[in-house]
């Protein structure tokens, strides 16, 4: 019995001495970042395109909204797209439509916990396509 109290006892202390010294070790920390974003459009050959750009590099592959700005009345949705690596997209516009348009980047949340990356929606200026 007293065998017994002996071996748990040391288990313990090993235990509580392990848990000190993962203490002393120097770990990742968590950290969120946000980043803004900024958006150009134009309009070459029947299509939109530009480019989505961020002040930090983890906010590729966002999706791209392309509307036609109507006063006084809802915006109408046009198409969308994804970006690439480098964040271009193309958009190409539907026969028969003119006026003035725009681009939204959607907001973008990743990572995996605890590090958290949240890149800003942008919005393009206003352009005339024919």
């Amino acid at each position: 019995m007293t065998a017994f109290r002996t071996k748990s006892r040391a288990a313990i202390l090993a235990v509580a001495l392990v848990g000190v010294f993962l203490l002393g070790i120097p770990v990742a920390e968590a950290h969120t970042f946000t980043a803004s974003s900024t958006i150009s459009i134009h309009y070459v050959d029947g299509k939109f395109q530009g480019r989505v750009r961020s002040s930090r590099p983890r906010c590729e592959k966002r999706l791209v909204k392309v509307f036609k700005a109507r006063p006084d009345r809802p915006d109408i949705f046009i198409g969308q797209d994804r970006t690439n690596d480098n964040g271009r997209y193309r958009i190409p516009k539907p026969p028969r439509i003119k006026g003035k348009f725009y681009a939204r980047a959607t907001r973008r949340s990743g990572g995996h916990y605890p590090h958290k990356h949240r890149c800003r929606p942008a919005l393009s200026r206003i352009i005339e396509a024919p």
